[in-house]
């Protein structure tokens, strides 16, 4: 009955309260530093490149991931950042994405650059895939035969005939094949700057290379910035940067 129910799920409800009083103490800290102005200072620059300049950002604990940091990316350029794992790559991003309200200094954005991120683990709407490969633009923007191209040239063609079917597609595409379709979009929508934050983890190291060459194939003026492990793929880019002991520090070309 109801209470064996209970009893059978009581460490899935123990889980889910302890997630949601995660959640519900993080954005309390969001708020709070929202409301003393905190974050880095983000805005569009004169030039049409990213700049950051003693960019320092912290936990909302307050312990600081990354302190001082001075980035310049100019058009055309690929950027490859690496470091250990927590060490605060991925809050970069969000950081330059303006969605990070822990920290100071300032970012100089692209003007009039169109940008996308692809994650390590995509948002895929629901409903149609067309849906989910067009997403975050509208799907009536692009042809048919647009969409096609773009899951080829991801490796994903052979999910071509089930571009108008409804489904879960976050659930029922593989982890592989959902950072494929991450790779579609940008196929598909063509962005002037593209952040890629582990955005080839779940694929292999030569499907990942795969990837990257498509990329430099098919966005010839791309400027890119990646956050990636494998020693492979710097060949793809034209500098490394590694954020080590709270510091982003250059280490030269590939």
């Amino acid at each position: 009955g109801a209470l064996s129910w209970f009893v059978d799920n009581y460490a899935r409800l123990t889980e889910w309260r302890a997630t949601v009083e995660r959640l519900s103490g993080f954005t309390h800290a969001v708020a709070k530093a929202r409301e003393a102005g905190g974050g880095p200072h983000s805005s569009k620059g004169e030039a049409n490149q990213l700049t950051l300049r003693d960019v320092t950002l912290s936990l909302p604990d307050g312990r600081v991931l990354l302190s001082g940091a001075e980035m310049k990316v100019v058009p055309g350029e690929a950027v490859l950042i690496n470091g250990p794992s927590g060490s605060g790559k991925s809050t970069l991003f969000r950081a330059i994405a303006g969605i990070w309200p822990f920290g100071s200094g300032s970012i100089s954005l692209p003007q009039n650059a169109r940008a996308l991120f692809l994650p390590q683990r995509p948002y895929l709407p629901l409903g149609t895939l067309k849906r989910a490969v067009c997403y975050p633009e509208d799907e009536a923007r692009f042809s048919d035969a647009e969409i096609l191209a773009a899951l080829n040239e991801a490796g994903l063609g052979h999910l071509a005939a089930r571009l108008d079917e409804a489904d879960s597609w976050g659930q029922r595409l593989s982890g592989g094949e959902q950072q494929r379709l991450s790779f579609a979009r940008s196929f598909l929508q063509r962005p002037d700057w593209l952040f890629l934050d582990e955005a080839t983890a779940s694929l292999d190291p030569e499907a990942e290379e795969a990837m990257y060459a498509s990329l430099k194939r098919a966005l010839p003026g791309l400027t890119m910035v990646s956050i990636a492990h494998r020693p492979a793929v710097a060949r793809f880019h034209d500098r490394i940067l590694r954020v080590e002991d709270s510091r982003l520090i250059e280490i030269g070309p590939h």
